[in-house]
């Protein structure tokens, strides 16, 4: 199955990519993540706590700093898929940056029809989750620079 969803996000696609790179961050912003250890380098893996007490463990399969671009797989964790790898890339300029999500993966063991409402929720959750965490980061910057000292 794909899942694939883009969004527009009011910040710099540094500020984005950034935030995205922190993979071991990822708690800072997604929705759901309660704790987050783990490495940033590529072939590296973290170990995620979700706020019910799930756990996961990801690979970081690719960091493109040039292309802006981050691939990571699910080596383990309680949803029902196999083979599951996404790739998140970020593009723009100026204070206009695009965020495209997709995921591949296999339902396992529960008919894809299930699965896939699942997917598209850790997509655009994830999207979401990301515009908010970096258009209010970037408010605070604004905000921190016409501060008089």
């Amino acid at each position: 199955m794909n899942v694939s969803s883009d969004i527009e996000i009011q910040a710099s696609p540094e500020v984005v990519w950034a935030t995205l790179a922190d993979f071991a961050g990822i708690q800072k912003w997604a929705k759901g993540i309660n704790q987050s250890d783990g490495s940033n380098i590529q072939g590296g893996s973290r170990k995620l706590t979700t706020v019910r007490g799930d756990t996961f463990v990801e690979k970081l399969e690719l960091l493109d700093e040039e292309d802006m671009t981050l691939c990571y797989s699910i080596v383990s964790g309680p949803l029902p898929v196999t083979d599951y790898l996404a790739k998140q890339r970020v593009t723009g300029s100026g204070n206009k940056t695009m965020v495209h999500w997709v995921c591949t993966c296999e339902a396992d063991g529960v008919p894809e029809e299930k699965v896939l409402p699942i997917i598209e929720a850790v997509v655009n959750g994830g999207l979401a989750a990301l515009k908010q965490h970096c258009e209010l980061d970037t408010t605070d910057l604004s905000l921190k620079k016409i501060k008089p000292e």
